[in-house]
């Protein structure tokens, strides 16, 4: 697996801008973490030169502190390099 920084604001616009670039949500989790904050892990897929491409997006709030990233596959990685990149130059 390889993994990218995206900021925590960013994680639900990014999730938005993947579902319009062709990305499908296959899941969705969420739930209290560490007893005193909450996270959520998004996983997206998308076919791509026939072969499955996958990305998870991770947050977390622990009393405040947010941490975020993004984590996927060998397939995902020249896409999502990019979009990450449009979607920051945007």
């Amino acid at each position: 697996m390889l993994y990218l920084q995206i900021k925590p604001n960013d994680v639900e616009p990014f999730k938005d801008y993947l579902l319009v670039n062709g990305w499908d949500i296959v899941s969705q989790d969420g739930g209290q973490s560490n007893f005193i904050g909450w996270a959520y892990i998004i996983h997206l897929s998308k076919n791509i030169a026939e072969k499955k491409a996958e990305t998870w997006l991770h947050f977390s709030d622990n009393q405040g502190m947010q941490e975020s990233h993004i984590e996927l596959n060998m397939v995902a990685k020249l896409e999502l390099t990019e979009l990450l990149k449009n979607y920051y130059a945007s």
